[in-house]
């Protein structure tokens, strides 16, 4: 809005003003008769059922009143937050205006109440035609305030007619319970048609910001048209069943206007303004991936239910009824991850289903230590080390030799044995000073081991736990070396994968300036060209994990391990993951979120790291560095010394 001038400023302003007003005008005017409606309601529908429970008509009148009120409020409060953030943006003044015209709208019992006062009429009248008009011009030109193509602002046509005709219609009929007239149902099929072109847009015209903000939209206001039209197909097969049953009845018409009405609009209300204060857009890639995998399975087992209900007697029959119900509730979770898995891989093309990355992994059940005490062939096992993904660590002792000895359990399946024999394959063909040694493998009474190289210190991960993060010399140190350990394995045709803080090895500092080498560690799940991967297990650590590597297996590269490391990088800096949230949302983040800047949690950070770490954390393979030590080059800051060791301890 500050491209107008201040006296179209002002007129807009008014505009918003008066909108504003005719929603409250209207309130005023249906209040009184809402509260009428449905105190005949009660006294002529729900007496009985009102005495048996020692209530007055009262409470089943004030129940919907007050319910509307509630969402008025909460529609006014965030018109008016959405004027204090946006103060120039007339998208967002329409915004709000939507929201406060909906809470007020109510012209199947304002128009046949007040049929006999014009005014009153016309205003009902001017807040259902506002609403509407507003409502699908926000649809059609949200985000950027513009109708692309040109031709979707011909939606706008037709729709004052069909609420002029309604309300016509309305004012003929005696029966004032009617929720839609075949022209509230044609608005509403129209309003689908213009939230298709919303299609349009965002395939070809909209950036990615915007088709963030465009998600929420159309997730709010399917929500919305969703429960309308649950409610257009639930009234008509209930209401006959529920006719010789006055109390379901009753809690029936007190539950619908709020489970169907006001709760997914104010769901919607909020995902509305979310989209227009840009806050949390990432987020909502998880939430609609989970909700198309629960509306599915919901929606059929409603029409289920609703279709044995008007069926016949016997499954009227509550023993009968309450087994189906049993049985539709144990069998709603294994269809709903049968449906999200096909959701996953076929609408979003990942290589797993999401499920995959939010079930917490099962832990090994052995006694740590168990094999103390134990040889394994000339390596006497001593301390417990750790737990792989694959083996059991211990520090092994041979003829004044210290080594890390990893063993595989004997019952390890086929999957297990693969990886292990791997990682085998992989280390013997490896020797750069920044990577565990390898030292000998074999196999003792049907248990699988290697000996590696035994490195004093602790872990990356250790280190961020216990400190937090790390001074930028210091992260740049342990870059330094991750990027010369992964450019040695890239130019052998090797892909690590698995690259995190819990697989770099800090060590602990010989030399008396406290210097302190990084060495690289598991490469249970590398991948080589000479290797077939194959199983149905994740292959990384989602957190970590590259776009492409969530997609396809055979899509990794380099990039996926420089994409890897520009995300420890950011954790050493920050403390934190440039995506958070849980095991899905951090999927869908790393698939869609930009990277953040890393400044705005470190303001004191050279404007050159931060160029880096976007770099390295580009969704395309193509657009980050070539290799792991360009990154480390963009990366390290102009000191004194450039070579020098960094202290840590």
């Amino acid at each position: 809005m500050e491209r107008f001038n201040p006296l179209v400023r002002f007129a807009i302003r008014l505009s918003w003003a008066a909108v504003i007003g005719i929603a409250l005008t209207t309130a005023f005017f249906s209040m009184p008769v809402t509260f009428a409606m449905q105190m005949s309601n009660a006294i002529t529908l729900f007496s009985e059922p009102l005495s048996a429970l020692g209530w007055s008509p009262v409470v089943f009148a004030l129940w919907i009143v007050v319910a509307q009120i509630i969402y008025i409020l909460i529609a006014l409060i965030v018109a008016f937050l959405l004027l204090w953030q946006r103060p120039h943006d007339w998208l967002a003044m329409i915004t709000g205006a939507v929201l406060v015209l909906f809470g007020t709208l109510n012209l199947n019992t304002g128009i046949l109440f007040v049929r006999d006062y014009p005014p009153a009429i016309a205003v009902i009248t001017i807040n259902g035609v506002l609403f509407a008009f507003c409502a699908n011009w926000l649809l059609l030109i949200f985000p950027d305030g513009r109708f692309f193509p040109r031709w979707t602002a011909l939606f706008l046509i037709p729709i004052p007619a069909l609420i002029l005709a309604d309300t016509a219609l309305r004012l003929n009929l005696d029966d004032t319970t009617v929720i839609a007239t075949p022209y509230t149902m044609a608005l509403t099929l129209w309003t689908l048609l213009g939230l298709g072109t919303q299609l349009f847009r965002y395939r070809y015209y909209l950036t990615q910001l915007q088709k963030q903000q465009v998600k929420w939209v159309v997730g709010g206001m399917s929500l919305v048209t969703l429960s309308i039209l649950l409610l257009f197909i639930i009234d008509p097969l209930l209401t006959p069943w529920l006719i010789e049953r006055p109390m379901l009845r009753m809690f029936y018409r007190m539950a619908y206007p709020v489970l169907l009405i006001f709760l997914p609009v104010t769901i919607s209300a909020l995902a509305l303004v979310n989209a227009v204060l840009k806050r949390n857009l990432w987020g909502v890639d998880f939430t609609i991936n989970r909700s198309l995998g629960y509306g599915v399975v919901g929606t059929a087992v409603l029409l289920v239910l609703l279709g044995v209900v008007s069926g016949g007697d016997f499954f009227r029959n509550p023993l009968v009824f309450g087994l189906l119900v049993v049985a539709l509730a144990a069998a709603f979770n294994p269809l709903r991850r049968l449906i999200q898995a096909q959701i996953d891989r076929r609408l979003y093309d990942l290589r797993y289903s999401v499920e995959t990355y939010t079930r917490a992994p099962r832990p090994i059940v052995t006694q740590p230590g168990r094999l103390t005490g134990a040889h394994i062939d000339r390596w006497e096992l001593l301390d417990f080390i750790g737990r792989g993904a694959t083996s059991e660590v211990y520090k092994g002792f041979c003829a004044g030799q210290i080594a890390a000895v990893k063993v595989m359990p004997s019952s390890a399946d086929a999957e297990v044995r693969m990886r292990f024999d791997r990682e085998v394959d992989i280390l013997e063909s490896l020797n750069h000073p920044r990577i565990v040694r390898f030292i000998q493998h074999g196999e003792v009474d049907d248990q699988r081991y290697m000996v590696l190289q035994y490195v004093e210190g602790e872990t990356l991960r250790g280190m961020l736990v216990s400190r937090g993060k790390l001074p930028l010399a210091a992260a740049q140190a342990v870059t330094r070396d991750m990027a010369a350990a992964l450019d040695y394995v890239h130019q052998r045709g090797i892909i690590h994968r698995d690259l995190k803080p819990s697989n770099i090895m800090l060590t602990t500092p010989a030399a008396a300036d406290g210097s302190f080498r990084a060495m690289l560690m598991d490469f249970g799940i590398a991948k080589a060209e000479s290797v077939q991967v194959t199983g149905g297990g994740t292959m990384g650590t989602i957190d970590y994990m590259a776009p492409e590597q969530i997609q396809s297996s055979g899509a990794v590269s380099p990039a996926s391990d420089v994409y890897a490391l520009g995300v420890i990088v950011f954790e050493m800096l920050t403390g934190l993951r440039p995506f958070r949230g849980n095991p899905g949302q951090v999927l869908f983040a790393h698939l869609r979120q930009p990277a953040p800047d890393v400044r705005q949690f470190e303001p004191d950070l050279p404007p050159q790291v931060a160029l880096a770490l976007m770099r390295a954390l580009s969704k395309s393979p193509e657009d980050r560095y070539l290799s792991a030590g360009e990154f480390y080059r963009a990366l390290r800051q102009k000191v004194a010394d450039e070579t020098a060791d960094i202290r840590l301890y």
